[in-house]
């Protein structure tokens, strides 16, 4: 596979996550894209803790 071909891969799938989020949104639910540098497996451990600590400050739910 050429890296054209990979590129039209990532647009494509760069524009299905923006229709996702408008469908979501249009339901009144709130969303965060953050597109970041590298491949699914490029610092999957700080991504992951960057996701969990927008979905902790980000809450409307009282935690205990």
């Amino acid at each position: 596979m050429t890296p054209r071909y990979y590129s039209m891969i990532f647009i494509r799938q760069k524009r299905m996550r923006r229709i996702q989020a408008s469908l979501l949104e249009r339901q009144g639910i709130e969303t965060t894209i953050e597109w970041n540098p590298g491949n699914h497996f490029k610092d999957a451990d700080i991504r992951t803790a960057k996701a969990f600590l927008w979905a902790a400050s980000s809450s409307k739910i009282a935690l205990p």
